[in-house]
């Protein structure tokens, strides 16, 4: 994955320009760019639903989590296999996660 993004990002660099008049200008379009192309190619990874699957192994994951409130978070977590426990919160459930690279965007039900 990582050559993916790597190669997105000096192709779409390189369009940018970089050599403009404010290296400045230049260097943060450079960055958000390449922020962008991460935070697309993660979302490319997808939220998982807890109904549907667990964690195969022990990790650390990101989650979104559902307080008591009702209010959904993303966090990171670690999932142990052996008591079938996330590591949340006792006012949190846990309502889907991915596995762990980069903050991912929020889950929305139904993807």
């Amino acid at each position: 994955m990582i050559n993916r993004i790597l190669d997105r990002a000096r192709a779409e660099m390189f369009d940018l320009k970089l050599h403009k008049s404010s290296f400045h200008k230049g260097f943060n379009d450079g960055v958000h760019t390449v922020m962008k192309i991460v935070r697309e190619e993660a979302d490319k990874v997808g939220w998982i639903p807890v109904e549907r699957e667990l964690p195969k192994d022990s990790r650390d994951v990101w989650v979104t989590i559902r307080t008591t409130s009702g209010d959904c978070y993303t966090t990171d977590s670690f999932y142990d296999v052996n008591l079938e426990i996330w590591r949340v919160g006792k006012l949190a459930e846990v309502i889907a996660w991915q596995p762990k690279q980069i903050p991912p965007a929020p889950y929305q039900k139904g993807e």
